[in-house]
């Protein structure tokens, strides 16, 4: 999971495609590399942001492995998913809330 890069499609075990919208790597002194991934959210949720993120540690527990594919995210969507995530995660400032994102990888 270390290796994965924005724009990388994901596979979980029961087969669902994700795509990598942002990555944040760090490395605890002594510790083994982690990191977060930010993906557009699945279903809606209580925080009724358009977002969620996950450990790398998490997306390996729950089974998801890198297909080896990248997308290019230079749609007008895609671009207003990153601007999200400049918002420092406020949800009263969010443009686009989970209903608006639901059935997007």
């Amino acid at each position: 999971m270390t290796q994965i890069e924005v724009g990388d499609v994901l596979i979980s075990g029961s087969g669902a495609f994700i795509i990598v919208r942002r990555v944040h790597k760090f490395q605890k002194r002594g510790y083994l590399p982690n990191g977060s991934v930010t993906f557009v959210i699945q279903r809606c949720s209580w925080t009724t942001m358009g977002y969620t993120v996950y450990m790398f540690n998490d997306l390996k527990q729950m089974g998801y492995k890198p297909t080896g594919l990248r997308l290019k995210l230079t749609s007008v969507f895609d671009k207003l998913i990153a601007e999200e995530f400049e918002r420092k995660g406020n949800a009263s400032e969010c443009i686009l809330h989970c209903c608006d994102v639901i059935g997007i990888p």
